[in-house]
């Protein structure tokens, strides 16, 4: 289950979203979604306008200013296009499991 104050080993601290099953350890690396954004090669007001949200939100989400609901995270992990691990490691950005 995870455990989102739990200690890690992983050196990421603030960073470093945790899961424990087992006794075994695995640290989701953060993947940010301003990093993916511009790999599609998108200004935040193009993928705002895709997204159905305004882009000062968007900006809130890349600048951890503003939390995604789950069915926002859903929606950016869709629009981008991410496998399951990326949609981990976009979640870890705001602490999410």
């Amino acid at each position: 289950a995870w455990k989102k104050d739990a200690p890690c080993a992983c050196n990421l601290g603030a960073l470093c979203a945790t899961f424990w099953s087992g006794g075994a350890h695995v640290a989701i690396t953060p993947i940010a979604p301003a990093d993916i954004r511009s790999e599609k090669g998108l200004t935040i007001a193009e993928a705002a306008r895709q997204l159905g949200v305004k882009p000062s939100t968007l900006r809130g989400w890349e600048s951890r200013h503003r939390i995604p609901g789950a069915d926002d995270v859903a929606k950016l992990v869709s629009f981008y296009g991410l496998a399951s691990a990326e949609a981990g490691r976009l979640g870890a950005f705001w602490g999410a499991p």
